[in-house]
């Protein structure tokens, strides 16, 4: 096997043996069918917008139930999936990542077949299940917004694009005359600054990122 590469027969193993599920980060990166899908979906919800695949073994779960951080919507392309989606969380401060405590009964209870898409908000709890007697394939394109994080980030980022200042003052005067200064700048920004303009700044930054490196995982 070439260095750096992925051990296909590994990979089958773990699938055919172990029942992993495997995910495909990046879809839209390197295959251009879902590049052009996702640049459609982008521009029409003018969010950040990712496509990842999953192939999952017959009569197995690929993650338990989880909340994810992106609006998802997921096209089942082969197989068929068993999803059940719980309720949302009780206000807006949640972490992404698996539920620790009982979600109790499910929202929604559907089968997914290929060709039939599924909604699931952000903040949701949910998990899916292949059927029985064929494995799953189905892509799920993740629709980001933005958190409270982004907004500072950028709001950081617009309040120093606007000083011109030196990076390391020689002197307590100086050091002082560049604080003011920045004080200045911030002040000026935030003048001009309205929380809808922040939101689309912060929106257009989030589409403009380039996006991780592409790359396989394995998940149980």
């Amino acid at each position: 096997m070439a260095a750096g590469y992925v051990d296909a027969g590994a990979v089958r193993h773990l699938i055919r043996e172990e029942h992993a599920t495997l995910l495909l980060r990046h879809v839209d990166q390197w295959v251009a069918g879902v590049r052009a899908f996702t640049d459609e979906l982008a521009e029409h919800f003018g969010r950040k917008v990712e496509a990842f695949c999953f192939v999952t073994p017959a009569g197995t779960q690929g993650r338990p139930v989880h909340r994810d951080d992106a609006d998802v919507l997921a096209v089942q392309v082969s197989g068929v999936k068993r999803w059940k989606v719980y309720s949302g969380p009780a206000d807006g401060n949640w972490e992404p990542g698996l539920v620790a405590e009982d979600p109790g009964e499910p929202l929604l209870d559907s089968v997914l077949r290929a060709g039939e898409v599924l909604y699931v908000p952000r903040g949701f709890a949910h998990a899916a299940a292949a059927a029985e007697d064929a494995s799953s394939v189905h892509l799920s394109f993740t629709i980001r917004e933005a958190g409270t994080p982004n907004l500072d980030a950028v709001l950081q980022a617009l309040v120093a694009a606007d000083a011109r200042l030196p990076v390391r003052p020689l002197d307590e005067e100086s050091l002082v005359r560049a604080a003011s200064e920045v004080i200045a700048g911030a002040r000026k920004v935030l003048e001009d600054l309205t929380p809808e303009a922040l939101v689309h700044y912060t929106r257009t930054v989030m589409r403009a990122r380039s996006a991780e490196p592409t790359h396989t995982s394995i998940a149980d």
